[in-house]
């Protein structure tokens, strides 16, 4: 096993001596309940804390890791370590027969989440993964608890899509140095120059590439996982020209097979622990559509790291069926929002990793917002990661400042 590095080591010791003493009734620090640390990509965060329970001794029931999102929380289990969404540790999840309003005189199944009086007795410690995804509000319902917890995030990573998160802001310890095991990563080299505004230009960078312009044809969909951008406004005009041109759609209704990503959160839906989530991605596996004419479609839909369906979703037909304009306008909706996804945003795509990407490296006029942008979009690849580049006359420091310059103050 590798040996912790210096930072690595001053964490692991920060948190036992923390741990140690607020199991003695010790309550010391700003905020004594809960211990945050960050770092980026390739710095080992994940090694950091299992090396941490391990130093600990704690028993598999004694601990237990969670995450905002499904995905997350399989990468951690991949880790072998014991994972769960962070509703289904702290929710009760309740079920109760109601009619249907679409409906009448047929009756369905629904979820209603009440937070838990208390979690496990054997249970002496949370660790929080992908924290930057985790609002004050999500937070403090675990600190209810009285548990001790460790958040672990990224800072540079972009702020949750709802609401504010500030667990992340201050952390107590930083991880700056990238493991040897990471070192000629070039995802992790990547990240590390948009950290450091090095310019990013065309060429290779060992297997990832940096090009100035991509094909519309069939590489979009052979090549790559996922398409991430910035704007929505690119989104919508990439998966168009892919329903139309590459997958011969006539129309916007779905079909099997379809790529898409739920856009409002429904925690009364639930399979084997994971709720459909607003930023789910999956595929379409069955249509029925003769319920058009209620307003939705019938559809089963599995996401990308399942192998169970949620069944019946009741798809908004007018959404799914929207351009970026309407759906922007759309507001909250009975059924459920659905989008095609071969191309989604960097932000929909937090909490998520995909072994091969192709990111369209957009600009915004706030210079942080940018470097948020590309730094997430990077960190989302696992093996191949392929940029295209916004503007190929100028590098991406010439971006960074030149919207520095010029934007609002």
């Amino acid at each position: 096993m590798a040996e912790l590095n210096e930072g690595q080591a001053i964490i692991v010791d920060g948190l036992r001596q923390w741990f140690i003493d607020w199991e003695a009734g010790k309550r010391i620090g700003n905020h004594p309940q809960w211990r945050a640390y960050s770092g980026a990509a390739g710095t080992g965060k994940t090694f950091t804390v299992k090396r941490f329970i391990d130093r600990m001794g704690f028993t598999e029931d004694e601990y237990i890791c969670c995450a905002y999102v499904g995905k997350a929380v399989l990468n951690l289990q991949k880790q072998n370590l014991q994972a769960k969404t962070i509703h289904s540790l702290i929710y009760h999840t309740v079920i109760t027969r109601e009619e249907d309003p679409d409906e009448p005189g047929k009756f369905r199944l629904k979820m209603n989440f009440i937070l838990k009086d208390k979690l496990d007795d054997n249970l002496r410690l949370i660790i929080v993964d992908e924290a930057t995804m985790v609002n004050n509000d999500m937070r403090d319902k675990l600190l209810s608890f009285g548990l001790p917890i460790i958040f672990i995030g990224d800072m540079n990573q972009l702020p949750p899509i709802f609401g504010v998160s500030e667990v992340m802001l201050y952390p107590d310890f930083v991880l700056d140095k990238i493991m040897r095991t990471a070192e000629d990563d070039p995802i992790v080299q990547l990240s590390q120059m948009v950290l450091n505004e090095k310019p990013i230009l065309p060429g290779n960078y060992g297997n990832c590439r940096v090009i100035t312009e991509h094909p519309i044809d069939g590489s979009l969909l052979d090549d790559y996982d996922i398409i991430l951008c910035g704007k929505n406004a690119t989104r919508d005009r990439l998966n168009t020209i892919i329903l139309r041109d590459l997958l011969h759609r006539k129309d916007s209704i779905p079909f099997v097979g379809a790529k898409v990503v739920n856009r409002q959160n429904d925690w009364d839906i639930m399979v084997d622990g994971i709720s459909l989530t607003n930023g789910l991605i999956g595929y379409i596996t069955d249509v029925r559509r003769g319920t058009a004419y209620r307003g939705y479609y019938s559809v089963d839909f599995r996401p990308d790291f399942m192998t169970k369906d949620f069944e019946d979703l009741k798809v908004d037909r007018e959404y799914i069926r929207a351009n970026y304009s309407q759906r922007k306008a759309f507001g909250m909706s009975r059924f459920e929002k659905f989008e095609y996804a071969y191309a989604i945003t960097v932000h929909i795509s937090q909490g998520s990793e995909f072994p091969r990407v192709l990111f369209i490296g957009e600009s915004f006029w706030d210079r942080e917002m940018t470097m948020k942008l590309w730094y997430t979009a990077i960190t989302r690849a696992t093996q191949q990661l392929t940029i295209v580049l916004n503007d190929p006359g100028k590098s991406q420091r010439d971006h960074w400042n030149e919207y520095n310059q010029y934007r609002p103050h």
